[in-house]
């Protein structure tokens, strides 16, 4: 695993947007790819391949993929692509890494192991995680990328959760034949101007705990929920449970799930 963190390690980078930290990573020796939610609600991005080798202003956007909650970043610097592996070649109780930025404390790897499939092929983990870890890629012990961490139980222990890299290659694919001329400025990108789910009041996103996740609770399907800052009434949670959308304080009102 020390191997293939020196391999790997200069193809991670930390990612601040506002106020907001995350991860992002080289797909190609262009392109960044990191969470939307970490750029929601800032107009300017920049990503630092060291600390110590300052901050690089990021400009453009690619390409954005909501649903699974990526962006796609142009690098005005270039990077050492991550290999993309297969997840659907990765069973249970594989041995995975991840590099990233938790709490802004650049290239710290974690591991654990793939401990489930859950909706959507949404990848559970038990790599340990944090607020800043958001777009760190998820590795196999072949150095292949197989996820990017996007979310964290917050009343649970090492109960994480990654996208699978398919849909990072599927966004590739797509924003790739983009001709860069017609590449979105940040500054005037839709989730630059996102204010959150509270009209003139929710800031940034704070906190994702759950995207698409099967709770497996009775009744209760679909459920997400993002905590938003605002200025007058402190957190937010924007539930969707049901196909219903409720803005709550942090415990849910789903009859079915009162999460």
């Amino acid at each position: 695993m020390s191997a293939l963190f020196k391999e790997n390690e200069g193809s991670v980078v930390t990612v601040r947007a506002g106020k907001n930290i995350g991860t992002g990573f080289y797909v190609t020796p262009d392109f960044i790819v990191t969470n939307l939610h970490v750029l929601r609600g800032s107009a300017s991005v920049g990503y630092f391949k060291n600390y110590a080798d300052g901050e690089t202003p990021v400009k453009y956007v690619v390409g954005v993929d909501a649903q699974n909650d990526l962006a796609l970043l142009l690098a005005p610097t270039p990077g050492k692509p991550v290999k993309i592996g297969v997840p659907s070649d990765v069973s249970p109780g594989a041995e995975l890494f991840a590099i990233g930025s938790p709490r802004g404390y650049e290239k710290t790897i974690t591991s654990g192991m793939l401990s489930q499939r859950r909706q959507d092929g949404i990848m559970q983990v038990s790599i340990a995680v944090s607020p800043g870890s958001s777009g760190s890629p998820v590795f196999t012990m072949q150095g292949e990328v197989v996820g990017v961490v996007v979310a964290q139980r917050r009343d649970a222990q090492n109960l994480n959760f990654a996208i699978p890299a398919d849909r990072v290659s599927q966004l590739l694919q797509k924003s790739g034949a983009t001709p860069k001329a017609q590449y979105t400025e940040i500054a005037q990108s839709d989730f630059a101007r996102d204010p959150g789910p509270l009209e003139g009041g929710a800031g940034g996103s704070l906190e994702v705990d759950f995207v698409g996740i099967d709770t497996s609770l009775p009744g209760c399907k679909n459920f997400s929920s993002t905590i938003y800052e605002n200025t007058t009434t402190s957190l937010i949670k924007r539930c969707v449970c049901n196909d219903a959308v409720m803005l709550t304080n942090r415990l849910c009102q789903c009859h079915s799930c009162r999460r």
